[in-house]
């Protein structure tokens, strides 16, 4: 990673790539299964977004990805589909990451587990900010926070379609 200070004197980081890397992949005539290139360019992109801070060197760095990867021979329309699919890998191990776990997924539903914080009702507000994201990403569900304060568990629902 390039790390470097914002305008603002923000720490920022940004993907590396060294001048002599040529970006070749896996071609797609070699005779592997299918499922490996489709592997890689997912895979490439997690790493792609992973390793910038800001959304819009993420964008351009991925943009710059898919045309190496199209030039080794990926149908960009693949390259399409995958995309948000990396993202929302990505969204989703962000949020494993400060939870300490995934959340349990029930129908329509995804319920996390998390200990009680004062900040509650800045979380509903933010959920409330993001649902058009979240249904985006995650479809039509419900995001329901069980909360543990000590044994007790108290349950709070931030419904997508109305918080």
């Amino acid at each position: 990673m390039k790390i470097y200070l914002d305008e603002l004197n923000s720490i920022e980081y940004r993907l590396f790539k060294k001048e002599t890397d040529a970006r070749l992949f896996l071609q797609t005539e070699s005779f592997h299964p299918k499922h490996v290139f489709k592997s890689v360019a997912f895979s490439q992109m997690i790493r792609v977004i992973q390793r910038n801070s800001q959304d819009h060197t993420s964008v351009e760095d991925l943009c710059e990805l898919k045309n190496d990867l199209t030039r080794c021979g990926h149908a960009e329309e693949t390259l399409e589909d995958i995309e948000p699919l990396a993202v929302q890998r990505v969204i989703e191990n962000e949020i494993y990451e400060h939870l300490g776990h995934p959340p349990k997924k029930t129908s329509g539903k995804l319920i996390y587990s998390v200990k009680f914080f004062k900040e509650v009702d800045q979380l509903k507000a933010l959920v409330g900010f993001l649902k058009d994201d979240i249904r985006q990403l995650c479809g039509d569900v419900r995001v329901t926070f069980a909360l543990r304060r000590n044994t007790a568990i108290c349950t709070i629902y931030l419904r997508l379609n109305g918080v």
